[in-house]
Order: C-alpha cells, then structure tokens, then sequence
C-alpha cells in the first residue's frame, strides 16, 4: 500500500476524518496526532502534531494550519494501522500510545453525544483498539 504526500495547506485547508483516533507518541516528543481516515478519499491519514481540539464540534487544528473536522465516533482500521505503523518508522517514533479517550472524557455522555449527532454507536463502530498497539507500545 503506498503512503501519499500530502497536499499544501493552501490547497487543503480541511480534512474529515471519519473511524479517528488521538495517538501520543513517546514521552520525550510528547505530540499528538490524529490517526484516521478520509471521508472524501477513503485513505488513512495521520496529521502533524496537534495543537488545539474543541471536543464540542470535532474540530482539531494541526502545527501546520491543518484543520480536522472529526466525522462520528472513534475508530480504527488496517488502513489506519499500516498508515501508523509507516510514520512511525519514517519518523524513528519508538513508542506511541492511545490519548482519545482523555478527549472523549470532556464529554459528559459519549453515547448521547453522537446520537445526537445521527450516529449510531455500535459494538463494530466503538473504540477498540488493539491493545498491545496502544499501552505504551514499542514499535
């Protein structure tokens, strides 16, 4: 599976994730990340660091004047995972680790919060990421 570049911010100034997720690398970098994939393309998609997240609209804005506008509940896929796995290498990022759900603990009532929203929360649609993946993996 090959790993696009991205387009310029100019070009692309927002992006919807959908089937997302928060990724912290390594205690010494401590940045985050959002890990997830296009609406529009159907690709998986990591972004540069984060730098701020309003978890009231799903809107997270990036170091490089990216927005991420956040599509439904939390996610994973093989897609995102081969698309993490590759920027780990790239970037020499030892150990990462799941920070989503320090998000999602800002809202009172996560169901709620996307039913209102029309998305239906189901056991395939919940967070579930592979636990030996996000524990403070080493990769």
């Amino acid at each position: 599976m090959p790993i696009w570049s991205t387009l310029p911010v100019t070009l692309e100034p927002e992006i919807c994730l959908e089937s997302w997720c928060v990724i912290e690398t390594e205690p010494e970098r401590g940045q985050r990340h959002l890990l997830g994939i296009r609406t529009d393309t159907l690709d998986a998609r990591i972004s540069s660091e984060l730098v701020d997240f309003d978890v009231e609209t799903l809107l997270a804005h990036t170091s490089t004047g990216r927005a991420y506008r956040l599509v439904g509940p939390p996610g994973w896929t093989v897609n995102a995972q081969y698309v993490l796995l590759s920027w780990c290498q790239r970037h020499s990022v030892r150990e990462i680790s799941d920070a989503t759900t320090e998000y999602l603990a800002h809202i009172r009532d996560v169901e709620e919060y996307f039913r209102c929203r029309d998305v239906t929360l189901s056991t395939a649609n919940e967070l579930r990421l592979p636990a030996p993946l996000f524990r403070g993996h080493r990769i």
